[in-house]
Formats: structure tokens, C-alpha cells, sequence
């Protein structure tokens, strides 16, 4: 559900749009975290968007399935959340 750009741990504010073409979902946006999203064997992804923008603002969201082979997926390398320089900037490690 997290995204770059927003606080989106908060489902109101997420920015990706999932709007129906034909039989299909066209899904645009850019997720932060999946988690486990580069193991093997997540072979799926529950994805939420922002599927009527005109809905009360609670209303807004839907989640879809995406198959991790759907054209237009991609993962990139996951980051350390919090590497070491970072601990030592706050003080927590040497």
C-alpha cells in the first residue's frame, strides 16, 4: 500500500489509479514496499488504487490481484530500511 510521494499507510491518501479498460485493469502508480516482494515465490501481488475518485473520500479505494508476470511489473532491489549509517546519524549504533 505505501507509496514514495504520500503518507499512504493511510488509504485515503493513496495516488495510484486502477481504471477499468474493456476486460482489463490499466493500474498506474508506484509502490514503496511490497513486503517478501522479490522472494521467489510471491508469485501475486494485492495491490490498492484509487478506483473512483468521485466517491466519498473513504470510498475511493479498491484492491486488485496482479499476477507478477503482467506486463509493466517491476520489482526493483529492496533497500535496508535502516542501514547502518543511518543508526549512527541517530545515535543508535557506534
Amino acid at each position: 500500500m505505501t507509496e514514495p510521494d504520500v503518507a499512504s499507510s493511510d488509504a485515503t491518501n493513496v495516488e495510484t489509479s486502477i481504471t477499468r479498460d474493456g476486460d482489463d485493469y490499466v493500474i498506474n502508480g508506484r509502490k514503496w514496499w511490497i513486503t517478501n516482494a522479490a522472494h521467489p515465490d510471491c508469485t501475486i501481488f494485492i495491490v490498492m488504487g484509487k478506483t473512483d475518485p468521485t466517491a466519498p473520500r473513504h470510498k475511493q479505494q479498491s484492491q486488485i490481484l496482479v499476477p507478477r508476470d503482467t506486463k509493466g511489473v517491476t520489482i526493483r532491489a529492496q533497500a535496508e530500511a535502516c542501514s547502518a549509517l543511518t543508526m549512527r546519524r541517530m545515535g543508535i549504533a557506534r
